[in-house]
């Protein structure tokens, strides 16, 4: 073979080399990369607002979107109020007709994960609303699927970018995961997303495209090093609702053994951590435990409203920094051993924190008590 024909040979190889690297990023680059701007996050890290913020997850995913689409003009509360009315789980449904009556249009909308980018992209700039459960090893019948905030999605990496109410801003998650957690839901429900848009959504894409958005805030350390406990905790508290007592013992028992318990999970975590413990307790009949476990809740329940780490702080109408479940749940140990004099100390102490109708009765009835034994 003379040297022209090899030559010709080496270019040809090259040519296909470089047309096979200039297919694959064309393939590449026709993959949705794009994370929205300017979608808040509200939850349990870099929270503003009261303790009511940290209290559950579908409420500041539903005010996340409400600020997305008109920044400062909702309030936190009055959404709580309408949004939490029924108590218990908050369905879709529940949150497609708020959203309807507020005047957005909103529906459920079926996409695999290669549709998602139809609005998570630059034209759209479209957050989706999903139910999914918090990880793909929850027990089966724990029926508790968070409300997280799709914000972005990386087609070339195989995953989407989440405002997570428990694991924090930003969160990513790959698709194989997302796969998995869909398994958990119903076959007509699987792969429906919400999706939340304002009359006019032309005009108010403008009006978005206008704005000076800050990038959003990097995940803290905190994020990071509570993740494994928070998980373990949100399944116990979905577990906890269903009164799935044991079970929902095992979960908080795992936050409490955990090796960063300690050092990291913020105080609010750790007193609610106790509550929930002496509670299923108390429910599968072991007052000892329970007593152990409340008292616990009690002598953590100070300075909630002070940063920790780099976790904020609560913020409270009044300066005691603490919440009213552990007193509640003392007072229930008290009661359960008929200590009624000391269950109505505790009972008054946690209705100065925070009214509440099922503590007043309780008051009363142990006020009852005490009238009938004299």
């Amino acid at each position: 073979m003379d040297n022209n024909k090899k030559w010709l040979i080496g270019m040809g190889i090259v040519l296909i080399v470089i047309a096979g690297t200039l297919l694959f990023r064309s393939i590449k680059l026709g993959k949705i990369d794009y994370v929205i701007p300017g979608v808040p996050y509200v939850g349990m890290h870099n929270h503003v607002g009261k303790n009511e913020v940290v209290a559950g997850d579908s409420v500041p995913a539903v005010f996340s979107l409400l600020e997305y689409w008109n920044p400062e003009k909702n309030d936190y509360t009055k959404t709580n109020s309408l949004l939490s009315n029924g108590g218990g789980f908050i369905s879709e449904k529940v949150v497609m007709d708020f959203f309807n009556k507020v005047g957005y249009v909103a529906r459920s909308v079926h996409l695999e994960n290669d549709e998602l980018g139809k609005y998570l992209n630059g034209e759209m700039k479209t957050p989706l609303l999903v139910f999914l459960p918090i990880t793909a090893s929850q027990p089966k019948e724990d029926l508790y699927y968070p409300a997280m905030v799709i914000i972005g999605v990386k087609e070339t990496e195989n995953k989407i970018i989440v405002h997570d109410f428990w694991l924090g801003n930003n969160y990513e998650i790959s698709f194989a995961e997302l796969d998995q957690r869909w398994e958990f839901r119903k076959s007509d429900e699987r792969r429906n997303y919400i999706i939340a848009q304002p009359q006019g959504l032309k005009v108010n894409l403008a009006a978005i495209n206008t704005r000076k958005i800050e990038a959003y805030p990097q995940r803290t350390v905190t994020m990071e090093k509570i993740e494994e406990m928070i998980k373990d905790y949100a399944i116990g508290f979905g577990l906890n609702i269903q009164n799935l007592n044991s079970q929902a013992l095992d979960y908080f028992l795992k936050v409490e053994k955990n090796t960063n318990f300690e050092k990291y999970l913020p105080p609010y975590f750790k007193v609610y951590t106790y509550f929930f413990i002496a509670s299923e307790y108390l429910k599968i009949g072991n007052v000892k435990l329970a007593t152990v476990y409340a008292q616990k809740s009690v002598d953590t329940n100070h300075d909630l409203n002070k940063s920790f780490n780099d976790w904020p702080g609560l913020e409270y109408d009044g300066s005691l920094g603490e919440v009213n479940s552990p007193w509640i749940i003392l007072g229930d140990v008290y009661l359960e051993n008929k200590d009624y004099q000391k269950a109505k100390e505790l009972y008054q102490r946690a209705l100065r924190i925070l009214p509440d109708k099922d503590v007043a009765n309780k008051l009363r009835m142990v006020e009852t008590a005490l009238s009938q034994a004299k």
